[in-house]
């Protein structure tokens, strides 16, 4: 399966958690025809719900998939620009669960009946759903949601930590702003534009996202009297937030939303904003230095990362161009986006989403990665709750053309063109191999005026490219005969089987990955 976390399991009942497997297994199984039996004995229900869940997949995905039905078969087609992630989030957002969630933070409900009949559910089904989800709330959240009040019980941080991180995970379209009746999107907008303004870093779009969604959460709780209990301690940073407050567009937003507070806007914007203090994000107001100097360890860490950045950049033949600005960044970032856009994702783990796939660039240089990571976290920050792999991922994510070099560090794909007929046509092929991707594959042309086969097939080339038809046993090289300058399909067919002889190389010299990665994908009794 696509790694998510075990906390998506709290966001779903039984019956969900079947329509999931059916979602994966459609997808897996993308444009093929699969039989209703198969899929009974598959999903562990009976053929009727089968139909069910199905039809309820086709009216919730009508726009994104091509459902195709005989009397005893199925089978759906995907859009090409749509993922199962994307697929699976959309479900997310519709589950009892997560309806019950949105609906309860949004409106106070003093009847489960209400609730019941604004969800077109029973009250014994909200009763099961919140079971379920408080079964799995301890692994991620010190909360519980009671049935009784219909609202969470446990700290205000956690409260807004939970539901900043439920709406970013259960949003799959940046154009939809849910809060647009309480804080209106424009208002995020230029309340979020003048805290960016201040940031010491660069910010984009998933912690612009973040950074709103916060500011709505905190806004409407704080209006329903809920909020987090911290006085002001740093005369600067409050000068800061008095500044903002000041802001026209904040101004009328405070006036709008909280007439009640209009005498004291400065502090309504400190309480908003005090989910911010909290995670310790306005550590990012100040400048780099000031920073590394203040909340680093600072000459021990850089020590430790500048010996094993440099065992790394020998080994693989990388470039890193300011080595300390690298470590600035990583040591700022990592705080920023692990710590607090990323810190308790429930959905989608993203790290490893991410790193499944980009270290098949480099499988060597990932595991030494992680050793060097291991070993600094260990070192360094011994209590630390975050997974070395998010480390990992910001590593991958900061280092300068880290993925160009790592392609550029690969052993090139030899290529030798053998032409019977024409020695300029081999020589022009030879160039235009050479001039489309020069880091990945490099041709030469046979030069003996007499073809010797059985040198060519005990050389160290691993295609053999020629224009006439191959009948002699060349082992396990790629063999490809173009009996004149190949049209971009064949050239789009001749690079794609190239790469993947490569790929194929690597799981052979990495079997163990190869599981792995199959596991990843969802194929994990294949």
């Amino acid at each position: 399966m696509i790694p998510f976390y075990g906390g998506m399991n709290m966001l779903f009942t039984e019956q969900e958690k079947k329509i999931i497997k059916l979602i994966t297994c459609f997808y897996r199984n993308n444009g093929k025809w699969l039989k209703y039996n198969e899929l009974v004995l598959y999903i562990g229900t009976s053929k009727k719900t089968l139909r069910s869940y199905i039809d309820r997949l086709h009216d919730l995905f009508f726009d994104l998939c091509e459902f195709d039905y005989t009397g005893s078969m199925v089978r759906v087609k995907f859009d090409s620009n749509f993922g199962l992630v994307t697929m699976q989030r959309i479900f997310l957002d519709k589950s009892l669960i997560v309806r019950i969630l949105k609906r309860t933070f949004f409106c106070d409900y003093k009847s489960k009946l209400d609730l019941a009949i604004d969800l077109n559910t029973s009250e014994s089904s909200i009763f099961r759903a919140i079971q379920t989800l408080n079964n799995g709330l301890p692994d991620f959240y010190d909360l519980t949601f009671s049935y009784s009040k219909l609202q969470f019980e446990g700290s205000e941080s956690e409260i807004q930590k939970f539901y900043v991180n439920l709406f970013i995970e259960t949003n799959p379209d940046p154009l939809y702003w849910p809060f647009e009746d309480f804080m209106r999107e424009e208002e995020a907008n230029a309340f979020a534009r003048h805290i960016t303004n201040y940031v010491q870093n660069s910010i984009y779009p998933d912690q612009f996202e973040y950074i709103k969604v916060v500011l709505a959460v905190a806004s409407i709780r704080l209006k329903k009297s809920h909020k987090i209990s911290i006085s002001p301690t740093d005369d600067d940073l409050y000068q800061k937030i008095e500044e903002l407050a000041k802001k026209p567009e904040i101004s009328a937003f405070l006036e709008r939303f909280f007439p009640e507070f209009r005498a004291n806007k400065t502090f309504t914007a400190y309480q908003i904003v005090s989910y911010f203090l909290n995670e310790e994000f306005f550590f990012f107001f100040y400048d780099l230095d000031y920073r590394l100097k203040n909340f680093m360890k600072a000459k021990a860490n850089y020590e430790f990362y500048l010996k094993k950045i440099s065992f790394l950049q020998k080994k693989y033949n990388l470039e890193i161009p300011d080595p300390l600005d690298f470590y600035k960044d990583l040591a700022t970032f990592f705080r920023f986006k692990i710590s607090n856009v990323d810190a308790e994702d429930f959905f989608l783990d993203h790290s490893e989403y991410s790193l499944n796939y980009l270290k098949f660039f480099n499988i060597d240089f990932h595991n030494d990665l992680k050793i060097f990571l291991t070993e600094y976290m260990c070192r360094f920050y011994p209590k630390a709750q975050h997974k070395v792999q998010d480390l990992i991922y910001t590593v991958y994510t900061l280092w300068p053309n880290l993925i160009p070099q790592l392609i550029k560090a690969q052993s090139v794909t030899k290529a030798l063109i053998v032409s019977r007929y024409d020695q300029y046509y081999a020589r022009t092929l030879a160039d235009l191999i050479n001039t489309m991707s020069p880091n990945y594959i490099h041709a030469d042309v046979y030069g003996n005026f007499q073809i010797d086969f059985e040198e060519i097939k005990n050389s160290d080339y691993e295609v053999i490219i020629t224009d006439f038809v191959v009948k002699k046993d060349f082992g396990d090289k790629l063999i490809f005969s173009f009996e004149q300058l190949p049209l971009l399909s064949k050239i789009r067919d001749f690079f794609y089987k190239i790469h993947y002889m490569k790929i194929n190389k690597v799981f052979q010299a990495h079997p163990d990955e190869l599981k792995k990665f199959a596991n990843f994908l969802g194929y994990k009794n294949d």
